[in-house]
């Protein structure tokens, strides 16, 4: 009898790993298993976010060193800009615009490590090129960590991708990785 509610319960456990919730962000439908989906409010995004899904890129990573993305479509991202801060978003959007369909390779070996701000609570990693300056990430301080964020293009959307700043070596993966849960939820 005992053997039978333990193999219920892993039923169950399973049942419940295989649900998901369905999305639709600019026409694209989007089915994502529960298990990457991140419940309950996010501290740093306003609640109007909410409607976008919150995902965990990999689930079984500790919470308190989670890689995470939100995906968003151009139009609402790009209208907003007001030309001032740093480059990051306009090259994303542009980008789009130019029909760029996925997050182009970076060259982790060219980052250089830029303190812009007035503080040193936040900070840019750029890459030189022929034509000047590109924002590649974003970091701050939060907590403990050290939260960097970067932008991803997947077809005609853009998604922001957070990591710990210890993560950076593999962002190549992290944005291969993002593009591919993208396409295998995409329906």
């Amino acid at each position: 009898m005992g053997k039978l509610i333990v193999i219920i319960m892993l039923l169950m456990v399973t049942a419940c790993d295989n649900q998901t919730n369905t999305f639709n962000v600019n026409g694209s439908v989007f089915e994502i298993p529960n298990k990457f989906l991140v419940q309950g409010d996010i501290f740093f995004l306003p609640p109007s976010q909410h409607s976008y899904p919150i995902v965990k890129l990999y689930p079984e990573m500790d919470r308190l060193h989670y890689i995470g993305f939100i995906i968003k479509p151009m139009r609402g991202l790009c209208s907003s800009l007001d030309g001032k801060g740093y480059n990051m978003l306009p090259n994303a959007c542009a980008s789009v615009a130019q029909g760029v369909k996925k997050t182009h390779h970076i060259d982790l070996k060219g980052l250089v490590k830029t303190y812009p701000y007035e503080n040193n609570l936040n900070w840019l990693y750029q890459i030189q090129r022929v034509d000047g300056t590109e924002d590649v990430i974003s970091c701050g301080t939060i907590g403990r960590n050290n939260t960097c964020s970067s932008f991803g293009i997947y077809h005609d959307m853009i998604y922001t991708v957070r990591y710990l700043e210890e993560d950076i070596p593999n962002l190549n993966k992290i944005h291969q990785d993002v593009y591919d849960r993208l396409t295998e939820w995409e329906k």
